[in-house]
């Protein structure tokens, strides 16, 4: 009867031994599941490489496709920026010249000569300048597009009738002065370095800003719709 009574007290001292033991594990448990971090968290460095990281990833990215994009857009240079030149003003003469033989209005047939004059001169000063500076001309893939877009449109006035060849004429030509300008602007004047060819290519941007004007002012003297009837493909 001791044994059996000494058995049961020692089978009680574990169960509530096991009990404690379980009661204080309790609370450890809880606390490091409420104070358990993301898996995404690291302590404080996510600021550097969550949002942080993103953005000097971001940053990377940036910087090696502004390379490459610089890579694809090349600055011209000087030789170049003569082959444009010509390609424009050689374009102009052989436009006008043109547009002299078939022009209807008196105004049209008078602006198309003023602007083979004005370009055949420009030109020539082009050639000047690349021969007195030692510039000879390189191809680019600018001026390639230039001399293709003049032969387009002088097929375009070449394929035009009596009725609609002076409006088919000033309305190509504003197409063609106002794209050329852009190319001065954003592509020929930022490249530039020879001092003679950067004057040179100034006075040949005023001189196809002065063009558009007058070409603005003449289509609406004459009635000229300066967009309608223009293919996307008219200029450059």
């Amino acid at each position: 009867m001791r044994n059996i009574v000494k058995q049961t007290f020692m089978c009680l001292s574990l169960v509530m031994a096991a009990v404690a033991c379980d009661d204080a594990s309790q609370p450890a448990s809880q606390g490091s599941a409420v104070t358990q971090p993301d898996a995404g968290y690291d302590g404080g460095a996510s600021g550097t490489s969550g949002k942080g990281g993103a953005k000097a990833a971001n940053g990377g990215s940036g910087a090696s496709a502004g390379s490459a994009g610089k890579a694809a857009t090349a600055p011209l240079t000087d030789p170049q920026i003569v082959d444009v030149l010509i390609a424009v003003n050689a374009g102009e003469v052989e436009q006008n010249t043109f547009a002299v033989t078939r022009a209807q209005a008196p105004e049209v047939r008078s602006t198309a000569q003023n602007f083979a004059a004005a370009h055949t001169e420009v030109l020539a000063e082009v050639e000047e300048v690349a021969s007195q500076q030692s510039i000879a001309p390189e191809e680019s893939p600018i001026s390639k597009k230039l001399k293709k877009a003049s032969k387009h449109t002088l097929g375009k006035l070449e394929s035009a009738d009596a009725a609609e060849f002076d409006t088919v004429f000033v309305q190509s030509q504003i197409k063609v002065h106002d794209q050329v300008l852009d190319i001065i602007d954003e592509q020929l004047l930022p490249a530039v370095r020879n001092p003679e060819l950067r004057t040179l290519t100034q006075k040949n941007r005023e001189a196809v800003a002065g063009h558009l004007e007058q070409l603005r002012s003449l289509a609406e003297s004459q009635g000229y719709d300066v967009d309608a009837g223009v293919p996307e493909d008219a200029g450059i």
